[in-house]
């Protein structure tokens, strides 16, 4: 648990310096998973929840209001409804597996854009940029993300489908 409470310590010190957006955080983001990101796998392994339907979230650390990190389990096939962020937006990456993500611009969300992201990439998101879907798209292989929402991820909105 200290990789987190390291990368938390980070965070502090980012929002600390008067950044409100998670988007310029992205550096630090791979810099820190670029130390070990084979214990950090294996330490998220230790906390990291399945279920058969449902994706899973594990909120691994929380800030007051400011931000909350959070390790998410995906079986093939799962995905999150069409939603937005919270004002300081979603820095998020894939750790294991691969994720696929639907951007959806404007108001009805007519126009989508769609990414694939393997192990290792990272993505920012927040409402300026639309809102997204995410989805484990594979058939057989599961996949694991982490999240860092600023603030955290309540105050997100969802659009039903």
């Amino acid at each position: 648990m200290e990789k987190i409470l390291d990368l938390s310590s980070h965070l502090d010190e980012f929002f600390t310096t008067g950044n409100e957006s998670l988007e310029n955080f992205e550096n630090g983001l791979q810099e820190w998973l670029r130390q070990d990101t084979t214990g950090l796998i294996t330490l998220l392994h230790r906390f990291v929840k399945y279920d058969k339907d449902k994706y899973c979230r594990s909120i691994l650390y929380k800030e007051d209001d400011r931000f909350e990190i959070v390790l998410i389990g995906w079986e093939p096939g799962q995905g999150t409804s069409i939603h937005g962020h919270p004002s300081g937006g979603c820095l998020f990456t894939c750790l294991e597996g691969e994720l696929q993500e639907t951007l959806y611009h404007g108001m009805g969300q007519s126009t989508s854009t769609r990414f694939l992201f393997p192990e290792d990439s990272i993505r920012f998101i927040d409402d300026t940029h639309g809102k997204h879907a995410v989805v484990c798209p594979s058939e057989a292989t599961r996949s694991m993300s982490l999240h860092i929402y600023a603030p955290p991820f309540s105050t997100t909105t969802t659009t039903t489908t």
